[in-house]
């Protein structure tokens, strides 16, 4: 099923196999005149576009596809090396948001639970410190129950905080603060035909949310897109990117073949010299002639020196490594 919206309509389709009319589950999605021009906006919009029925004509169409996944990386997307930081920071404050949330509960029953006060047997100065601890904490639940906006601002500096991960929940989170939920999306992968049918409104909602969710996403990141990159050639390439295709033929299984093996061979040569400069770099350490090289330079060369091994003395050890030539790739100069 897909839904879509226009600033006229929203539209809704729905597989043929999933309503019974037909037996084979591979049907495409038609969009309608291929010489109309239009542009489709969607988040990873490859992946819409790969079940548009029109996309497959040889004459090509007049569409253009607009990814609001590739606008939010061109203005506050993230390197594959900062993702694990991001996530970190991520859980963090997850984690500080339940730490909150228990408190301000914990906080609003005692506050609630006022039969303390009122219980026969406690002296009044017992009574005085639990109403001044009663008084001290009505005060400090505001605290508590502060918008989220004054957590943001202290950590505004924090470049976690402003960036995110590709996926829609986390740019809607980001741009919109929006929370999307996306856990109705695993029943597609357990349920039968029958049971997504019997459900069927249920689950066009939540590609029709889907497609709010973009739209709210899509109002946000062009804007910043156009004033980080105001050159029409920047948004004329991220159209045409978008609407690529790839002829293939035959020969298509040949050529991934032959292009999986040439990167293998270039992968292994690059492997090999990086060992050979490994140990000529290893011969510069006897006379610190690593010292004029501006790159060898920056280098960690301490000694590395032999751990005891159980059962084994430190001089057998040294023994044993001294004659050894590695021939791991992974050498490090000084080993």
């Amino acid at each position: 099923m897909a839904c879509a919206a226009s600033k006229d309509a929203w539209y809704s389709w729905v597989s043929p196999w999933l309503l019974g009319e037909s037996e084979n589950p591979e049907h495409l999605i038609p969009f309608g005149n291929p010489d109309m021009h239009r542009v489709v906006v969607g988040h990873n919009i490859s992946y819409d576009r790969s079940r548009i029925a029109e996309e497959y004509s040889l004459e090509g169409t007049k569409s253009r596809f607009l990814d609001t996944m590739a606008l939010h990386v061109a203005v506050k997307g993230i390197s594959s090396h900062q993702r694990p930081a991001w996530k970190k920071h991520r859980k963090t404050k997850e984690k500080e948001e339940e730490r909150r949330a228990e408190a301000i509960e914990a906080v609003e029953n005692l506050l609630q639970d006022s039969e303390v006060l009122d219980s026969e047997g406690i002296d009044e100065t017992k009574k005085e410190e639990l109403r001044k601890l009663r008084s001290e904490m009505e005060e400090s639940l505001p605290l508590l129950r502060a918008d989220e906006v004054d957590i943001d601002e202290a950590s505004s500096k924090r470049w976690e905080d402003l960036t995110s991960a590709n996926s829609l929940a986390d740019v809607a989170k980001l741009h919109c603060d929006i929370d999307v939920d996306k856990g109705i999306r695993d029943d597609f992968l357990i349920l039968s035909r029958e049971a997504i049918l019997d459900n069927i409104q249920d689950y066009l909602s939540y590609c029709g949310n889907d497609v709010y969710v973009t739209h709210a996403v899509f109002s946000r990141v062009l804007p910043e897109f156009l004033r980080a990159c105001p050159s029409p050639v920047s948004f004329a390439g991220i159209l045409t990117m978008g609407s690529s295709f790839l002829t293939v033929n035959e020969s298509w299984e040949k050529y991934i073949e032959n292009a999986e093996k040439a990167y293998r061979d270039l992968e292994a040569n690059v492997k090999w010299r990086l060992v050979q400069l490994a140990h000529e770099a290893k011969e510069l350490m006897a006379d610190d002639k690593w010292k004029g090289d501006v790159w060898l330079e920056q280098l960690d060369w301490t000694p590395k020196i032999a751990k005891e091994s159980r059962g084994i003395a430190r001089e057998q050890v040294c023994r044993l490594i001294v004659p050894f030539q590695s021939t791991n790739h992974d050498i490090q100069p000084g080993s």
